[in-house]
């Protein structure tokens, strides 16, 4: 069997924070119906914001905080919640990135953040530590936040492709049906998580 489809589609709303000692918070309304959308979710937050996944807190909330999402259904939390997450915690890095660029006396532009700390892209021995930043940003006790509310109501254009071949054997006489083997070949696009993903597969193979 051949089969193509492309990702799902809704809405979703993510807030990232990133407080005084560096650690980040995600507040989010998705649901985890079980493919493991919340680890995909905090580990979006730390590769942007280069933080290990320890550092970073997930809160979930429910819809009436104003947190919205759609739900959680077939392809769509990674592309949905991921994206409005990403775009979250891409804010919280812009911001942070323009203390540090105050801090080293550069542009903006000129800072890039590299294995947890900032620095002048030009001057590379001009550095300031992630947490270092964080603590002058979070000087009035509030943490450093940017939010997004992604929507995506129509069907990408990307496709994903399928193969799977099963080996069974019938036994004629009594009709028995045993499944020998299954091989399944997958083109999901980029990986966030391998075993995620291998779980996926093999969980809606079996």
């Amino acid at each position: 069997a051949i089969c193509q489809d492309v990702a799902g589609f809704g809405g979703s709303t993510s807030i990232v924070e990133v407080h005084r000692d560096g650690s980040a918070t995600l507040k989010t309304g998705v649901n985890d119906q079980g493919s493991g959308p919340f680890t995909i979710l905090v580990q979006i937050v730390g590769h942007e914001l280069q933080l290990p996944l320890e550092w970073v807190k997930l809160v979930v909330t429910g819809t009436d905080s104003g947190i919205w999402d759609r739900g959680s259904s077939g392809m769509s939390v990674t592309h949905v919640a991921g994206q409005a997450t990403l775009r979250a915690a891409t804010e919280v890095r812009s911001k942070l990135a323009a203390v540090a660029a105050e801090y080293l006396g550069c542009p903006e532009w000129q800072i890039e953040l590299v294995k947890g700390v900032f620095r002048d892209r030009k001057r590379r021995k001009a550095t300031i530590p992630f947490a270092d930043v964080a603590a002058r940003a979070c000087r009035d006790g509030e943490p450093v936040s940017g939010s997004c509310r992604f929507e995506a109501w129509k069907l990408p254009t990307g496709t994903s492709f399928v193969a799977h071949v099963a080996e069974v054997e019938v036994d004629p006489e009594t009709g028995q049906v045993n499944v020998r083997r299954v091989v399944a070949a997958s083109d999901v696009g980029t990986v966030l998580n391998p075993i995620g993903v291998t779980g996926q597969i093999e969980g809606a193979m079996v």
